[in-house]
């Protein structure tokens, strides 16, 4: 059954690729695809399904137009594709259709850059089996797929940035107990003044802690500042206990 108003322009000129198990939708979506409009269905081997580099020879050998993957597989064949000087593809193919799972704009980047979407469509597919092979579909843009790259990137930076500064605090919250602990247990060994010093340094370092726009940076500075004061402080309390474990 044909619909009246069909989105795609599929033709009797079309070659498709079988490259799905029959035990998966997307081989009737392939068969059905090239049968109901006179095209040509190429049916790959296991072998060359399986063999990246063999399935693009298969796409060059028999001039396939219309190939259906899936966001993984694709992914392999965009490696393969990086690693070739000639990029020629696009000599035949017109149509790369993604479906059976998430698909990551991001991780299209290299392709399109070899390829442009006006050049190669790339359709995003969507379809729960228990429906229909194919419910939804969108045809992407190059300036989609580059923008999701930038964000990818942007997040990735962003979220790094976000543990860094966590690390940073839950090191700096360990190094304010133990200064706290060890201050605390020798009040009576340390000098007033410099006990008074180190406490607002402690203070100053939480009140950091607490801040809601502190970062890696301003943290690790100030514990590195506290470090270097806390040791100049416990210092006499263990030139002390040397000096009492000394023979008389």
């Amino acid at each position: 059954m044909v619909n009246d108003k069909n989105i795609f322009d599929f033709s009797e000129s079309d070659v498709w690729l079988v490259a799905h198990s029959f035990s998966f939708d997307f081989s009737v979506w392939e068969m059905y695809g090239a049968l109901l409009f006179g095209g040509k269905v190429v049916v790959a081997d296991r072998e060359d399904v399986v063999n990246t580099s063999a399935l693009r020879e298969l796409l060059c050998e028999h001039q396939v137009t219309i190939l259906t993957q899936t966001p993984a597989a694709f992914t392999n064949l965009i490696l393969v594709e990086m690693a070739l000087a000639d990029h020629g593809l696009d000599k035949h193919l017109r149509m790369v259709m993604l479906g059976g799972d998430r698909l990551s704009l991001a991780s299209l980047q290299p392709w399109v850059e070899f390829y442009p979407t006006d050049k190669v469509q790339l359709i995003n597919l969507y379809g729960p089996t228990e429906a229909t092979v194919i419910a939804t579909y969108y045809a992407l843009t190059d300036e989609e797929i580059k923008k999701m790259q930038e964000d990818a990137i942007k997040y990735a930076d962003e979220d790094a940035k976000r543990r860094e500064d966590i690390e940073a605090s839950n090191s700096a919250e360990q190094m304010v107990y133990q200064t706290k602990k060890t201050l605390s247990e020798n009040e009576d060994k340390i000098d007033g003044k410099k006990a008074g010093e180190l406490s607002v340094k402690l203070a100053d370092l939480e009140e950091l802690l607490a801040s809601e726009s502190k970062s890696a940076k301003m943290v690790n500075k100030r514990v590195e500042e506290l470090t270097s004061f806390a040791q100049t402080v416990f210092a006499d309390i263990y030139n002390q206990e040397a000096a009492g474990a000394e023979p008389t």
